[in-house]
């Protein structure tokens, strides 16, 4: 980047420099405006690569007599593997390059890469991990978080001890204006953390189905009608468990699966490694209701302490 120039426009074509498209960003050179955003992409699929390296799954798969050949070949290993790797980003890039669409398709049609729901979908600091990659991998790269930003997250940043922010390198000329806003953005989000994990706890219970006698509803009922008075669909807000309801006692096999770990009032923080803590009600029950045929329904919920 020392020898960039104003006619060396980035990574694509003649003397434009090497790029892979296993990591590059999506705009495939850098953007004037945004020359810092192109490494924070590159960055987000390193850690994915490195943190999903494990290729082990296709040799337990065939040590497993109960798994047949069509599993074994809809399977994926770890994207330490390249060309798990090409044929995940391809598989993003089928989605505009958002992370979040693509994750819960592949949710739903069972096929994560091996290792996806182990890392992100068992704590809510895996989903803070899948959130900070999601906003490192935006589409746009006048959209994408900075590094700095990262720093302050709460994924990087869980002691909410973090300094100010670095001063920035000089600006390149054609990108002063980017430079200063990202700077002063940069600023504004320093010492925006999560209090609220210091008072709670998160749970994690795997369900078989049916769920029947489990009952949803919105965090907040008052805000719920409000949206829908005004014509909002009652989207977004955050979902939490209304009641479980057994109909034959407490030897019912939900009763028996939940033992007790799953409560009344509990705020539903992921289905799988899909983030809903922000969803509706509307959302978390179509989820549940595409949820693949007979794969355990992981709920991670969080409980006030």
């Amino acid at each position: 980047m020392n020898s960039w120039t104003s006619d060396k426009l980035g990574y694509r074509g003649e003397n434009k420099g090497p790029r892979s498209i296993l990591y590059c960003a999506p705009e495939e050179f850098v953007d004037e405006e945004h020359p810092y955003a192109f490494d924070m992409y590159s960055a987000a699929i390193t850690w994915i690569r490195m943190a999903l390296s494990d290729d082990g799954h296709d040799e337990e798969l065939a040590d497993d007599e109960d798994v047949n050949d069509d599993d074994a070949a809809r399977s994926s290993r770890g994207l330490g593997n390249e060309n798990e790797l090409f044929k995940w980003r391809m598989d993003v890039r089928n989605f505009g390059h958002d992370l979040v669409a693509w994750e819960e398709y592949a949710t739903l049609h069972d096929s994560l890469p091996h290792g996806w729901d182990d890392l992100f979908g068992s704590s809510r600091l895996g989903i803070q991990a899948l959130r900070l990659l999601s906003n490192m991998m935006s589409y746009s790269p006048e959209f994408r978080m900075s590094a700095a930003e990262a720093l302050v997250g709460p994924y990087l940043n869980p002691g909410c001890d973090a300094g100010p922010p670095p001063e920035l390198p000089p600006a390149m000329p054609y990108s002063i204006t980017s430079h200063i806003q990202r700077w002063k953005k940069d600023r504004e989000v320093h010492g925006e953390c999560r209090l609220e994990d210091l008072f709670t706890t998160v749970v994690a219970v795997e369900i078989d189905w049916p769920l029947s006698g489990l009952s949803f509803g919105p965090v907040n009922e008052t805000a719920k009608r409000s949206e829908r008075k005004a014509g909002g669909g009652g989207g977004g807000g955050g979902v939490r468990v209304n009641s479980i309801v057994s109909d034959v006692g407490e030897s019912s096999s939900l009763s028996r699966q939940l033992g007790g770990l799953l409560r009344e009032g509990d705020r539903l923080l992921a289905i799988g490694s899909i983030d809903v803590e922000d969803a509706s009600v509307d959302h978390v029950m179509d989820l549940l209701d595409q949820w693949p045929p007979r794969k355990p329904v992981a709920i991670l919920v969080v409980r006030d302490a």
